[in-house]
């Protein structure tokens, strides 16, 4: 019998539950939001799927009357197939807004094409659930190292604060794996690429489908390649639709349907002042590494240095991790990239709650004096304290700087 992996998520959503009347999961597809979902219920929720077609039949021809008829607590899975009952559940918080009565799943942005998600502000908690973590992974889902450097003065400090005994350098097959559930925790090496493909074909026969009429389904399936192969650089909407012969504007609603079915993410360049000569192109970020390695043909680590895709899924893997670390914060996090038009570049920025933290990654397992020069520029620019944190292929915490702290990668994702 296979153990069940706690999310880190679970905390935030049950303590949501008790203070929310809508709490709304939205993820990937096969993420584990349903799983999540019945584990943050105790058994006490009621339960209906829209991927049923009964039922779905039923909420799409009386949305109102559907959500009147359900027992609550009630958990909807698959919200986004009936995107008209966000209204009705709306409308039926506003007459009992008893907390936990609803929680919507969503594979989809709930409301991408109308807006209804807005709808709900104030009256919604709404989540997102990444992929696996190393730490979920690990049997630690409650490991959080952003909270361990919102308030650390200097980088003495903040490594004081990451256990020092030496761990087993990253895992490069990790990127193969990824974090879904079953082809990181259940499938072998022969099963994967299986998976992977019914997912490919799943989304793209469908999830989009659902969302917008792409028009040519093969120019879109290049698309998507496109984009497994752009990960973590910055994105040229121009050069890609040159790349497979569409419009701009094609390209740009493609990118959406991405974005809303949550395979992509696109992060935002750091801007503080107008006055900074600072490159404004998002960056672009699978959501998966194991399914950009398979959509792009790499079956082993070998394949992924030949075709120079190792540092950068390296790079997405670690913004997965930040973007689920960040989701269960209680306080805002904003995570940017820094790249000067002088060349000087940052990873990621991670603004926690007010405070500025430059994140440099880096493969190898030694560390040279060009390594921070990015880093330092960025700090130069902030007022004291500072700290800044360089995440290496080594074993051990280092202190670089007063500023600047070394952190082994395996520690710092997998607790």
């Amino acid at each position: 019998m296979v153990a069940l992996l706690h999310r880190t998520l679970e905390r935030p959503v049950s303590e949501a539950l008790a203070r929310f009347p809508i709490v709304v999961l939205t993820g990937p597809r096969q993420a584990g939001k349903t799983t999540l979902a019945r584990l943050v219920g105790n058994r006490q929720r009621n339960y209906a799927t829209l991927d049923d077609l009964s039922m779905r039949t039923a909420a799409s021809r009386d949305p109102e009357g559907f959500v009147r008829g359900l027992d609550r607590p009630v958990t909807l899975d698959e919200v986004q197939r009936v995107p008209e009952l966000v209204l009705a559940v709306k409308k039926e918080v506003d007459r009992n807004r008893t907390p936990g009565g609803f929680l919507l799943t969503g594979s989809a942005s709930v409301g991408v094409t109308d807006g209804t998600l807005e709808s709900l502000a104030g009256r919604a908690a709404v989540y997102r659930l990444h992929p696996f973590t190393e730490s979920e992974l690990g049997g630690r889902p409650g490991w959080n190292p952003l909270e361990r450097l919102i308030d650390a003065r200097d980088a003495r400090e903040a490594g004081s604060r990451f256990r020092r005994r030496k761990r087993p350098p990253f895992d490069e097959a990790d990127l193969l794996r990824g974090g879904f559930p079953e082809p990181s925790h259940l499938l072998d090496e022969t099963g994967r690429p299986v998976w992977f493909e019914q997912y490919r074909r799943t989304y793209v026969e469908r999830d989009v489908p659902l969302l917008v009429s792409v028009g040519d389904v093969s120019s879109f399936t290049e698309f998507v390649v496109l984009c497994a192969e752009e990960t973590s650089r910055t994105f040229n909407m121009s050069r890609a639709a040159s790349s497979i012969g569409r419009s701009v504007d094609t390209i740009r609603r493609w990118l959406g349907v991405m974005q809303a079915t949550f395979l992509i993410d696109l992060l935002p360049a750091y801007g503080r002042s107008a006055r900074k000569r600072l490159a404004r192109s998002p960056k672009l970020h699978w959501t998966d590494t194991g399914l950009a390695s398979h959509l792009v043909g790499a079956r082993s680590v070998r394949d992924l240095r030949d075709r120079n895709l190792l540092g950068p899924l390296l790079e997405t893997r670690v913004f997965g991790h930040l973007a689920s670390y960040a989701e269960g914060m209680p306080l805002p996090v904003r995570i940017q990239h820094y790249r000067r038009h002088g060349g000087e570049e940052v990873d990621f920025i991670v603004d926690l709650a007010g405070r500025r933290v430059p994140i440099e990654l880096k493969a190898g397992a030694t560390i040279a004096g060009s390594d921070l020069k990015g880093l330092n520029g960025f700090l130069d620019s902030l007022r004291p304290p500072r700290l800044g944190i360089l995440l290496y292929g080594g074993e051990e915490v280092m202190n670089l700087s007063e500023s600047i702290v070394a952190l082994p990668l395996r520690v710092f994702l997998g607790g």
